[in-house]
């Protein structure tokens, strides 16, 4: 099938303005009534240069047809491009007039607005062109892959759009939401901030910026966003609920609190905000108001599913006997969408564990995990072999040619390790200290080892410095990153930050594989949702730090947990020693230091050292062989 010849007089434009105007010329000598071709006539003439003759042949074009806006957007066009900005912008308010919802309208008079620093009203021209959009082909069918889980092909359509139109925040928030989804998130936030920069009003994509803020732990960065979007809309609960949890993220718990309590004043049914609210109790250390909390956020909903496993995890608090039966009767509906009944299998297993039923909490265990080992991606085959090329890759020689070339500043203290092994505490301990602050899990290292920029071992460590100071609060010239999965790191730790401290906190691998495999986590942690992942996932851990221990020799102290509960005072001097720091009583007395602690193990640092959970494992060894098999020669 052929073009037309317009369509081949069209593409001859580009190539060859002079040529595609005697051709358009001989066209419309036999086809007068040819509206595109007149327009295509005046672009031709304004690609010579010949401005006055375009816009004066598009001019009776557009006094022909008054009802056409096509020719006002052309002349218009032509305006801009030779600097006429102000007539530009009156032309394409005459256009929009005509046609509200003509493509690329708005989005050419928002251009033209941002481009002259009239911020506002380019906003309100923006945020017409995004309603226009809606209906857009591109826009309709991204928004369905969206619909669909399919990110991929929503990314590749906004693409597409944003190659045609570059600054087109509707492609730009569909762009960065599709990012997200794939869990790219610092392409993410560069485009939605791009977008939220030339439209603030675009509350969507806003919301949408401040959600990935928040996940990159970019917390306050995520306040001030949310805020912009209170403050355009100061009664939406989901943009009020966002600000207070992302104020509660950032340590700042004060204001976290004023805000949940504040919403809940206006929206007392909403069990999303006591949830969050019970969250920013527990970080502040009140658990009994928290669990007050929790149990209001289950009352505005029929299952409550979320608001159990919220105080499942409050290990202090308990299940009366009547949220048991409510629990049983929830589990026993056919219609409970997968979701809820995770969280429910949790919450009823760790119900059962307290009245010692750990047959049958086992049993509610293996459903919760299996139900959310459905729903995530994790292959320990890959890991353990993605761990091995990084020791094959960082061996003594590699390290050895590369000493010194990194950051000398001794500021950072990492903590790392597996989840739920006493990392949390090692913190607390040594954020009590006078010179360290306890910085929680910063997500930096990852960030940069992600990005596989190259190696300038001195650059790299300056920008982690740096990255890491919007954390630090107080002054302190010691802090902590208490991010477990940074044992994935060490190799780059050490060349970019040779005189850091790192600090591998480790415990009895059945004690912790069995409290990951009964912990349900909100995200991440894939490999402790199988027994015998679990296990191949610790191996694989302890391997890499044994080769680490091996190239690298005292550069990494080992803390374990259970020496540490048999004689702390003992094990803390040897951290604080490790860390270049003299002793201090109130490292002994940590759970009296007032900081928030936002992980689920803030209830046991508020307590002195002690042996609870310690053999706790033991509870469930009949049935732990799959896990004792992975784990092998790593029991004795």
């Amino acid at each position: 099938m052929t073009d037309s010849p317009l369509a081949q007089i069209a593409r001859m434009l580009a190539a060859n303005p002079p040529a595609a105007e005697r051709e358009l010329r001989a066209w419309l000598e036999r086809h007068p009534d040819d509206l595109n071709a007149s327009l295509l006539l005046g672009r031709a003439l304004a690609m010579q240069g010949r401005t006055e003759d375009a816009v004066a042949m598009l001019e009776s074009l557009a006094n022909a047809h008054p009802d056409f806006a096509a020719p006002g957007f052309e002349i218009a066009t032509v305006l801009a491009t030779a600097g006429r900005h102000g007539d530009a912008i009156a032309r394409l308010r005459r256009v929009v007039r005509i046609a509200p919802v003509l493509p690329g309208a708005w989005l050419a008079l928002g251009d033209l607005l941002w481009q002259t620093q009239a911020c506002d009203e380019a906003d309100n021209a923006y945020a017409a062109h995004v309603a226009s959009s809606a209906a857009a082909p591109y826009a309709r069918d991204a928004m369905a892959a969206l619909r669909a889980d399919k990110a991929e092909r929503a990314a590749e359509l906004a693409r597409a759009e944003l190659a045609y139109r570059p600054t087109d925040p509707a492609a730009m928030a569909i762009l960065g939401e599709a990012l997200a989804r794939q869990g790219a998130l610092a392409e993410a936030a560069q485009m939605l901030g791009e977008c939220t920069r030339r439209v603030p009003s675009f509350a969507a994509a806003r919301a949408n910026y401040a959600t990935v803020l928040s996940r990159q732990m970019r917390y306050d960065d995520a306040v001030e966003e949310a805020a912009a979007l209170v403050a355009l809309a100061p009664h939406n609960l989901e943009h009020r609920l966002l600000h207070a949890t992302n104020l509660s993220h950032a340590g700042r718990t004060a204001e976290a609190l004023a805000a949940f309590e504040a919403l809940l004043a206006e929206f007392p049914q909403a069990s999303a905000a006591w949830r969050g609210y019970g969250h920013a109790l527990r970080g502040a250390g009140r658990s009994g108001d928290a669990a007050k909390a929790y149990r209001r956020s289950i009352a505005p909903e029929p299952g409550g599913a979320e608001g159990y496993w919220c105080i499942a995890n409050l290990k202090a608090a308990g299940f009366t006997a009547g949220e048991k039966h409510a629990m049983e009767a929830q589990l026993a509906r056919g219609d409970l969408g997968d979701a809820d009944r995770c969280h429910l299998e949790f919450a009823y297993a760790t119900a059962l564990e307290g009245e010692r039923r750990f047959a049958d909490a086992f049993a509610h265990f293996r459903a919760g995990n299996a139900l959310k080992r459905s729903t995530v991606q994790f292959d320990a085959r890959l890991v353990a072999e993605r761990f091995r090329t990084l020791a094959r890759t960082l061996d003594a020689r590699f390290l050895a040619e590369r000493e010194g070339l990194g950051d000398p500043a001794p500021d950072p203290i990492f903590i790392v390790g597996m989840p739920r092994s006493g990392s949390t505490l090692a913190e607390q301990i040594l954020a009590s200290h006078s010179q360290v602050e306890g910085a929680n899990e910063l997500p930096d290292l990852q960030d940069i080892a992600a990005e596989r920029r190259c190696r300038d071992w001195r650059a790299l460590g300056a920008e982690y410095l740096a990255r890491t100071r919007r954390h630090r609060r107080t002054g302190r010239p010691r802090f902590t990153d208490k991010m477990p999965a940074n044992f994935e790191h060490v190799g780059l730790i050490l060349l970019m930050l040779p005189n850091a401290k790192i600090v591998d906190v480790r415990r009895h691998a059945l004690g912790c594989c069995v409290s990951n495999w009964r912990q349900l986590y909100f995200a991440g942690n894939n490999f402790s949702y199988d027994l015998e992942e679990l296990g191949r996932y610790y191996r694989a851990y302890v391997a890499l730090m044994a080769h680490f221990d091996a190239v690298a020799p005292g550069r990494i102290h080992r803390l374990r947990h259970e020496d540490l509960v048999a004689n702390p005072e003992a094990e803390i001097r040897r951290l604080l020693a490790y860390c270049g720091l003299a002793f201090e009583p109130a490292c002994l007395a940590f759970h009296e230091t007032g900081r928030e602690v936002r992980t689920i193990s803030s209830e046991q640092v508020r307590r002195p050292v002690n042996a609870d959970g310690v053999e706790h494992w033991r509870n469930y060894e009949p049935w732990l062989e799959p896990l004792k098999a992975a784990l092998g020669d790593l029991l004795p």
